[in-house]
């Protein structure tokens, strides 16, 4: 490339990160051509941000005589140092940066934005290992990573004093301390934990329980700190749960009727008047009935087999609703200032030039301040009337999902919600992201029939139902899955959607549940933690065996006989099941090497990429799952292939239909690497992609894990053929 070209190259990545608006981003405001930041007329708050480069810096250090590393090298510096001020910024990072870190984190956030989309316009179409130029990460290390801001861009060196780079390694190395203690805890009580004991409400370890299952430690952490209340306050917020059928959803009626089913109420709004009242599900041998409390008769509605609620004639809501607002005083405690007058000795009264002399002691009077109750100002409350309004029942149909999460009815679930929707902003996220977030429903159980309560049978299995998932345990294997209820003719069943042992229980007429055969729970177990925040930690499979039998609510559990089988192989995903095959508890490690050859300022093909390991091949599992069209004799992974390449949905279709098989998983390192150090023998199966000289490369490849160390070196050789 030419000295032109690469003149050209720099002239336009400095243009667009300083113009205007870029693709509906705030332009950026381009700083004084200095070293630092911090030499500006008033001293930057905290202290250390005087050390921060400008952005003019950044760009100049990072110049390279190749236009591509050079924007590489940009884009990583100003992430490594949106990472120091994470760091440094300490609590502030989660509960709010000061104003002078939050504009240098926006000033290098929009720089790195801008340089990405310049080089994407320079660069176009797939680079690397990646689809598009600036999805290469070659310097985006962790912040815990040894090799962050020392390795490929000496970020501490170019810029900060060593009292700021060892301020930060105290910080990250108290972190590493942590985790570490952490890890060697789990690893601890995985090892115990070979007997089900007692788990106390609100504790520890139902935290751990819950996250072992699969639920979100959102809803695990909003549902535990409530129990920990309980127990500390004796007072329950909760409503008491009655086990049984339930409902969920949002209906209407062309007459203006709503109902807003939630797993202890329905909220029936007629003509904008709301009126929360308990309601029951009973099932008869011909119907199922939902009948809502209102006033001394209840409301009948019959939920048809098409999955609308049907009801007659008239009703009439009383309830609450705004009319107007009104502003009070509010009170609280104020701080006053005061004077006080203060004795002193003669040898400190030489301190104090207004001191008076009383006798042999002096006084002196200073300011004070003291705490008082009293009003503290005003504020705009909405005032509430009853009012009653009459509708006609009639045939409603269903409009969506409950509008809100169950948990946001519970205090501590409201401030998990607001938290959760905070995080999406403070990671980059639009309102409308943070709103999705909040509310969950992408993830709401369609309207319909749902279970509340516990049931539990004589053989060892246990069914536990939550608004948004239902936890099967068999011993101390448990884990939670979707699930959905399915209304016959003449019967209504359970469907546990696990898509490796899936599981159909019959409601019975009585209450109870039944079921045939022996069920299989692929529970886990947490064995230590990882950096990344959306998966922190790593899980070793737990299978437990049972006989499924009559479950009834509220039963006693029994312990089955020793059918649980924990496994240390770890997995950082969500869906961690064990193979079906009986484990042998041998100690093997696995290690991935990259057999590209690496050059000088070109990143490895490999380097940051995932691989899974599966206990089934990825071809067979497509297969079974219906990809191969009929008469075709194309590979089931040449159409997943395809249809990531052109970025169809059912790309994604693909890697869920992988998901129950997955044992473990890992990204690999810079170099292209990974080695799994606490594994099981077996055979498995590898999975990875990555594009490479304009290839799509695919592997599925069979590994047989012997005791001991195993080693895998993944080239082009042994890829698997995708036809084209």
């Amino acid at each position: 490339m030419t000295s032109r070209m690469v003149a050209l190259i720099a002239v336009a990545i400095l243009s667009i990160v300083h113009s205007g608006p870029v693709g509906g981003h705030t332009a950026v405001v381009t700083p004084a051509p200095i070293s630092s930041v911090a030499t500006q007329p008033q001293a930057l708050n905290p202290p250390y941000l005087s050390e921060m480069p400008s952005v003019d810096r950044v760009m100049h250090e990072m110049q390279t005589a190749d236009p591509r590393e050079t924007a590489l090298r940009q884009m990583g510096a100003f992430y490594q140092l949106m990472e120091i001020i994470k760091t440094l910024s300490g609590p502030r990072e989660f509960r709010g940066l000061t104003p002078d870190e939050a504009r240098i984190m926006q000033m290098y956030n929009v720089a790195q934005y801008n340089i990405a989309q310049a080089a994407d316009k320079v660069y176009p179409g797939p680079a690397g290992t990646s689809w598009k130029f600036s999805e290469q990460n070659p310097y985006h290390y962790g912040r815990w990573d040894r090799r962050f801001g020392v390795e490929g861009i000496a970020i501490f060196k170019l810029f900060f004093s060593p009292a700021l780079h060892a301020e930060f390694q105290k910080i990250v190395g108290g972190d590493n301390a942590r985790r570490e203690a952490r890890t060697q805890s789990y690893r601890n009580e995985a090892a115990a934990a070979q007997q089900p004991a007692e788990v106390k409400p609100g504790s520890q370890a139902e935290m751990r329980r819950c996250i072992e299952s699969g639920r979100s430690q959102r809803i695990c952490f909003s549902e535990v700190l409530g129990n920990g209340f309980d127990q500390l306050t004796g007072i329950s917020l909760k409503l008491p749960s009655t086990p049984g059928l339930r409902m969920t959803g949002d209906y209407s009626s062309p007459g203006g009727f709503r109902l807003i089913f939630q797993p202890d109420k329905a909220t029936m709004v007629c003509r904008g008047v709301p009126s929360p009242q308990p309601y029951t599900v009973e099932v008869t041998d011909t119907q199922a009935l939902v009948k809502i409390q209102n006033g001394s008769k209840p409301v009948v509605f019959v939920l048809r087999q098409d999955g609308k609620l049907a009801g007659s004639g008239p009703i009439r809501v009383t309830g609450k609703v705004a009319a107007g607002t009104s502003t009070e005083q509010t009170a609280g405690m104020t701080t006053q200032k005061t004077t006080r007058q203060r004795e002193l000795t003669p040898l400190e009264a030489q301190n104090y030039p207004d001191a008076k002399q009383n006798g042999q002691t002096y006084t002196t009077t200073e300011d004070a301040t003291e705490m008082i109750y009293g009003p503290t100002g005003s504020r705009t409350v909405t005032n509430y009337v009853t009012r009653t309004a009459d509708c006609s029942l009639g045939l409603m149909t269903a409009t969506g999902p409950t509008p809100l999460p169950p948990d946001i009815e519970s205090p501590f679930g409201l401030i998990t919600t607001i938290f959760s929707g905070a995080s999406v902003l403070m990671n980059g996220g639009t309102s409308k992201d943070a709103l999705v977030d909040m509310l969950n429903l992408d993830k709401a159980p369609a309207p319909g029939l749902r279970m509340s309560g516990r049931y539990a049978g004589e053989k060892g299995f246990s069914i536990t139902f939550h608004p948004e998932s239902a936890t099967v345990a068999c011993g101390d294997a448990e884990r939670a899955h979707e699930y959905a209820i399915q209304k016959n003719a003449n019967q209504i069943l359970l469907k546990i959607l696990d898509n490796t042992n899936p599981i159909t229980l019959q409601f019975k007429p009585d209450g109870s549940l039944f079921g045939q055969g022996t069920v299989q729970v692929n529970g886990r177990t947490i064995v230590g933690t990882t950096e990344d925040p959306k998966n922190p930690f790593i899980f070793a499979p737990k299978v437990g065996r049972c006989e499924a039998g009559s479950l009834v609510a509220g039963g006693p559990v029994t312990v089955p006989r020793p059918t649980t089988t924990t496994v240390a192989s770890p997995s950082a995903t969500a869906t961690s099941t064990a193979p079906t095959a009986t484990p042998r508890v041998v100690s093997a490690s696995l290690s991935l090497v990259s057999g590209f050859a690496t050059q000088p300022g070109v990143v490895n093909p490999l380097a940051g990429k995932s691989v899974l390991v599966l206990k089934d091949s990825f071809e067979n599992i497509l297969a079974k799952a219906g990809w191969i069209p009929p008469g075709s004799t194309a590979k089931a992974l040449t159409v997943w292939a395809r249809a990531c390449e052109t970025r169809s949905p059912l790309c994604q279709q693909g890697i869920d239909e992988m998901r129950p098989y997955i044992v473990a998983s890992a990204k690999l390192d810079g170099n292209g690497g990974f080695t799994f150090p606490n594994g099981r023998t077996g055979t498995y199966y590898l999975v990875a992609q990555t594009a490479y000289n304009g290839l799509h490369l695919v592997w599925n490849l069979l590994v047989d894990l012997k005791p001991g160390a195993n080693s895998v070196t993944l080239d082009q050789r042994n890829t698997t053929p995708i036809d084209r």
